[in-house]
């Protein structure tokens, strides 16, 4: 089911790299990057009224941004395997009011697998001066102007930016120059599933907290399970000794995972409940079809 974790996250990502490599032969329409981010982090983030279990571990990243007592750029990791809850985590900390209302700038950036420096300078571009006079001008500047404009205005700003979900060991080294080491506050998060990548980051920063994402407890996954399988008016259907025993299954086979909890929950929400029917669901996840990507391209089209 770790693979059906990874799979669910490469679906998503190679769904929309697909949609990119088709708007060649369609017109141009404003914000394809927003709205392809924005998917991503629909498909990815578990909604905040599902979130059971991380307010503590939200709270210290919240804490981490803002209370930390250091003026020095601190980069702050958040490892682990696909499914775990990187991305919920740090966007949760990332639209935190009190995150919000602290720093001067923020930006989100997904990164992923195909995306090139000239897509990620604009993505900061976009987000870093959005309502400029002059913003068109700005983004029509080459890669090399860019980054000095970047870095001369983080310079003199307490920033947060997150990149969301890099692949490359070698990512610091394309926006070590973007990302200045000014007394500010500077605030960067990291999420990936590799450790060497979070490694690689150590010597830009004195301060480099490695958060590695643990499974959930039996427990927390339950908890999750049923508030996205189960409606506030399922609750005589919760109750039955049979659909409790196959959550508690379901939970099992997913592993602690709460982005596959959340998706298999959604998946069942929209089924009879049955047991016969929630019997078949839990059948096709143990077949080995479900833990490879054509698999978990048959639940994400259920989904969506």
């Amino acid at each position: 089911m770790r693979e059906l974790g990874n799979c669910i996250e490469d679906v998503v990502d190679d769904f929309l790299q697909y949609v990119e490599q088709q708007r060649g032969s369609t017109p141009a329409r404003d914000n394809t990057v927003e709205e392809d981010d924005a998917l991503r982090l629909n498909s990815l983030c578990i909604e905040k009224d599902e979130l059971v279990g991380i307010d503590a571990t939200s709270k210290e990243l919240v804490d981490k941004l803002v209370k930390e007592s250091s003026n020095k750029r601190m980069i702050i990791s958040l490892v682990g395997e696909g499914g775990i809850g990187k991305t919920t985590l740090a966007k949760n900390a990332y639209d935190n009011e009190v995150v919000e209302a602290h720093f001067d700038c923020r930006a989100w950036i997904t990164v992923s697998q195909s995306c090139d420096t000239k897509t990620l300078l604009g993505k900061m571009m976009k987000q870093i001066f959005p309502d400029e006079k002059d913003h068109q001008r700005k983004m029509e500047r080459s890669p090399g102007e860019q980054v000095v404009l970047l870095r001369q205005h983080l310079k003199r700003k307490k920033y947060v930016v997150v990149f969301d979900d890099v692949w490359r060991q070698d990512f610091w080294g394309v926006i070590k120059q973007v990302v200045p080491a000014s007394e500010n506050q500077g605030r960067i998060i990291l999420t990936t599933r590799d450790a060497s990548v979070a490694n690689a980051f150590r010597e830009a920063s004195d301060a480099h907290p490695v958060q590695e994402l643990r499974p959930w407890s039996e427990e927390l996954a339950l908890t999750l399970f049923c508030k996205t399988a189960f409606s506030r008016k399922d609750i005589e259907e919760q109750r039955r000794e049979e659909l409790k025993r196959l959550s508690l299954e379901f939970v099992s086979k997913c592993q602690g995972l709460p982005l596959v909890i959340a998706a298999i929950g959604s998946l069942l929400s929209r089924k009879e409940k049955a047991e016969s029917v929630w019997r078949n669901v839990l059948d096709d996840l143990h077949s080995e079809s479900m833990t490879t990507y054509t698999g978990t391209s048959k639940i994400i089209s259920q989904l969506f």
